[in-house]
């Protein structure tokens, strides 16, 4: 039971004297160059609602023409350089995936970094999905050979997460 939204947990607001878990909402509501749009991320459909604790859902920007990013605060050209950047990296992390010899330290290394370049799905090509797909493989192939716990290597999935959400765009 509550009155006020500072006798309920972070995330929570007292509605109606209980405290409910408040909606997820796309990053400064699109900008208004977008509308917002709630997405299962099993089946990738369209939902009414998603609360901040429900792993299962994401808040989307979907753009109007001419903006861009996953607040659609980004121009056409700020994006494609972006876009060829994330590309860059990719290819530079799948060629050192090939080359160097891995270990449970760079496995992880290579899992952090390809976390790091692959968050913004509006700056993934097709090329950068089937990249962070290849590398993933790699990186997933390298640490059952090496033994390693999935812990060490979870962002894997939350970069594979990115690039099924980017390949529906």
């Amino acid at each position: 039971k509550c009155n006020t939204n500072s006798q309920c947990n972070s995330n929570q607001i007292c509605q109606n004297g209980i405290c409910i878990f408040t909606h997820k909402n796309c990053t400064n509501t699109c900008f208004n160059h977008g509308n917002c749009t709630l997405i299962n991320s099993n089946s990738f459909s369209i939902v009414n609602t998603c609360y901040v604790n429900d792993v299962t859902c994401i808040a989307k920007c979907n753009c109007h023409q001419g903006y861009y990013g996953d607040s659609c605060s980004t121009s056409y050209y700020e994006n494609q350089n972006n876009t060829i950047i994330r590309e860059q990296l990719l290819q530079g992390l799948n060629n050192v995936t090939k080359v160097q010899n891995p270990t449970q330290q760079t496995l992880v290394s290579w899992s952090n970094s390809l976390s790091s370049s692959s968050k913004v799905t509006s700056e993934l090509s097709t090329t950068s999905i089937k990249l962070i797909q290849t590398v993933s493989n790699a990186i997933v192939q390298n640490a059952l050979v090496l033994g390693m716990s999935n812990s060490n290597i979870k962002t894997v999935l939350s970069s594979l997460n990115t690039a099924s959400v980017a390949s529906l765009t």
